[in-house]
C-alpha cells in the first residue's frame, strides 16, 4: 500500500510538472521546452556552487581543514533544502485534494503522510545533489578521494535529506496549525517568503566578502562548526576521512529527527487536514452597500484572487520587489554602482538610459495575468456566462495587472531618479516606458493564455508556474525589452540620441499595447466562449 501511494505521488508530481494545457499541437514543443529550462536551471546552479566550493579546495586542503570543506557543502544543502521546501511542506502535507478521498479509505493517516514525506525526501535528494555533486568533484580534481570516500558521499546524499524534510515537516505543521485560525495568513506566509528570499540575495551579494572570510579565518570557523554544528562535522568526517562512526552519527541526526517528527504529526493528521473552520469570527457591522460598474467588479475579484494565493503573488509579482528594492539599495549602498558601470564600459551619461532599461526590464518580469483565464478552473463558465462581454471579462484581467504593477512602477522610478539624480526627462522616461511595458504584458499575457490555457491543475501553484502561457509571456516580455536594446547598442547608438530613442520606443509601445487591447476587446470573444468545451 505504501509502495503504491508513494509511486501514485510521484506521478502526480510528473503530471503536474509536465502536464501542458493548450492545443495539442503546441504540447510537446512547450514539454521540450520546460525540460530544457529545467535542465538549464539545474547545470547553473550546479556550476554556481562548484565555481564556490572550487576556490576553497586550495586553502582548505593546505590547511588540513579537509572535514570543513565538505562540512561547509553538506550545511549549504541542508539550507537550500530547507528554504526550498518550507512553504511547500504545508500545502502538501495537510492540503491536498485528494484528502478527503484518502482518508475515506482504509488507509492508515501515517501511511498517507508518510507518502506526502517521500515526495518532500525525492525533491530534496535532487537539491543535495545539485549542491554536494560538485563540491566533491571540485575536490577530486585536486585533492584524490579514496573509494570510501565516495561511498560515504553518496550515503550521506541519501541522509541529509531526512533532516531538511524533518524540519521543514515541523514549521510546515507550525504554519497550518496557525493558518486554522489566522485571519491574514496569506499575507502572513507572503511576508515571511519574501524575508526568505531577500536573506537569500542578501547573502548571495555578499558571496565575495563570505568567501574571504572563510579563506583567511577557516581554522576558526571550523572549531566553531566542531563545537555547535556537530552533525556537520561528523558529515565531514564520513566524506573526507571514511570515517564510519562519524556516518553513523550523521544517520541517527538525520533519521531520528524525521521519525519523531512523523510520529508526531500523523497524530494530528487528521484534524489538520480535515479542518475547515475559517478565519477569527468578526462581527457584522452594518455599512451602505457600495455599487461599482461590471468592469471595476471584475478587477477586484482578479486582484482578490491575486492577494489571497501566496504563491500566486510570490512567482507571479516577484519582479515587483526587485523594483522597490532596487532604489533602497543603492541608496544603502552608493558605491554599488561604479563597478558596474566600468565593469560593463557604460559612460556616465547613459545611466538614465540604463535605468530606464533596467525598469523595463523587471516590469516585463511581472506575469499577474498570463495564468489569469486558467486560474478560473471549473468555474470558467461563470465568467462565461456573466452578462457582460467578454471583451470586459478579458480586459478586466490585464486591468488587474496593470493596478498592481503602476503603483510601484511610478514609486520605483520616482524613488531611482532621485536617488541617481537623473535629468526630468530621465525620471520621465524611468516611470513612463515601464508603466507602458507593464500595461503591454497585461493585454498580452491575457492574449498568451487565451490561446494556451491550462486547466488540468491540481493546485492554482501549477497553473501560475508551469503553464505554457506563463513560459512564452516571459520570453515575449524578454523579447520586448532586450531587442530594441540590442538594436540601439549595435546599430542606432551613434545615429540617434538616447532621449530620442527612447521616446521612439514609448510610441512603438503604446501602438503594440492599443493594438492588443483591441484584439481583447473586439475579437477574441468567440476564443473565449469557446474555452472548456
Amino acid at each position: 500500500m505504501l509502495k503504491a501511494l508513494i509511486k501514485t505521488r510521484l506521478q502526480m508530481a510528473w503530471q503536474a510538472a509536465f502536464t501542458i494545457g493548450g492545443r495539442r499541437k503546441n504540447r510537446r514543443l512547450m514539454q521540450a521546452l520546460i525540460v530544457v529550462l529545467m535542465v538549464y536551471a539545474a547545470i547553473s546552479l550546479a556550476v554556481m556552487f562548484g565555481m564556490f566550493f572550487s576556490s576553497l579546495v586550495q586553502p582548505f586542503s593546505q590547511t588540513g581543514l579537509d572535514w570543513f570543506y565538505f562540512a561547509l557543502a553538506g550545511v549549504s544543502a541542508f539550507a537550500l533544502c530547507f528554504v526550498s521546501s518550507i512553504f511547500m511542506a504545508q500545502p502538501l502535507l495537510f492540503q491536498a485534494r485528494d484528502n478527503d478521498l484518502l482518508l475515506s479509505m482504509p488507509i492508515p493517516p501515517g501511511m498517507i503522510l508518510f507518502s506526502r514525506m517521500a515526495v518532500l525526501l525525492f525533491f530534496n535528494f535532487l537539491i543535495t545533489l545539485m549542491v554536494l555533486a560538485p563540491a566533491a568533484i571540485a575536490w577530486a580534481v585536486r585533492v584524490p578521494m579514496r573509494f570510501t570516500g565516495w561511498a560515504y558521499f553518496a550515503l550521506v546524499c541519501l541522509a541529509l535529506p531526512f533532516m531538511a524534510v524533518a524540519l521543514s515537516s515541523l514549521l510546515g505543521w507550525g504554519l497550518a496549525v496557525i493558518s486554522v485560525r489566522l485571519r491574514r495568513k496569506s499575507l502572513v506566509i507572503t511576508l515571511l517568503s519574501i524575508l526568505l528570499m531577500l536573506g537569500y540575495l542578501a547573502l548571495i551579494s555578499r558571496m565575495n566578502v563570505i568567501l574571504a572570510r572563510l579563506v583567511q579565518q577557516g581554522r576558526q570557523i571550523a572549531d566553531a562548526f566542531e563545537r555547535v554544528l556537530f552533525p556537520a562535522y561528523h558529515l565531514g568526517k564520513a566524506i573526507a576521512e571514511g570515517n564510519g562512526i562519524s556516518f553513523l552519527i550523521l544517520l541517527l541526526c538525520a533519521l531520528a529527527p524525521f521519525a519523531i517528527v512523523w510520529l508526531v504529526l500523523q497524530r494530528s493528521f487528521i484534524s489538520i487536514a480535515t479542518s475547515n473552520r475559517g478565519a477569527v469570527r468578526t462581527a457584522y457591522v452594518e455599512r451602505p452597500l457600495k455599487s461599482s460598474s461590471p468592469v471595476r467588479a471584475l478587477i477586484m475579484k482578479e486582484l482578490r484572487l491575486f492577494f489571497q494565493n501566496p504563491m500566486y503573488m510570490l512567482n507571479s509579482g516577484f519582479g515587483l520587489i526587485f523594483m522597490l528594492a532596487l532604489p533602497i539599495v543603492l541608496l544603502v549602498q552608493p558605491d554599488l554602482l561604479a563597478p558596474i558601470l566600468s565593469q560593463y564600459d557604460i559612460p556616465s551619461h547613459l545611466i538614465g538610459l540604463v535605468a530606464a532599461g533596467v525598469m523595463c526590464l523587471l516590469a516585463s518580469t511581472v506575469l499577474i495575468s498570463a495564468p489569469s483565464i486558467a486560474l478560473e478552473g471549473k468555474s470558467l463558465w461563470i465568467a462565461q456566462s456573466l452578462p457582460v462581454s467578454a471583451g470586459q471579462v478579458l480586459l478586466s484581467k490585464a486591468y488587474a495587472h496593470m493596478a498592481v504593477c503602476l503603483p510601484v512602477v511610478l514609486v520605483s522610478g520616482l524613488a531611482l531618479g532621485l536617488v541617481l539624480r537623473l535629468p526630468a526627462l530621465y525620471v520621465l522616461f524611468s516611470v513612463l516606458l515601464p508603466s507602458l511595458v507593464a500595461a503591454l504584458m497585461g493585454l498580452i499575457g491575457v492574449f498568451v493564455n487565451l490561446k494556451m490555457p491550462k486547466f488540468d491543475w491540481n493546485t492554482p501553484t501549477e497553473a501560475v508556474k508551469q503553464s505554457a502561457s506563463v513560459i512564452v509571456t516571459m520570453v515575449i516580455g524578454f523579447l520586448v525589452v532586450a531587442l530594441p536594446a540590442a538594436l540601439f547598442i549595435l546599430a542606432l547608438a551613434n545615429t540617434l540620441s538616447p532621449t530620442l530613442f527612447l521616446a521612439l520606443y514609448a510610441l512603438a509601445l503604446l501602438m503594440l499595447g492599443g493594438a492588443a487591447r483591441y484584439r481583447l476587446k473586439y475579437k477574441s470573444a468567440r476564443d473565449f466562449l469557446a474555452l472548456g468545451g
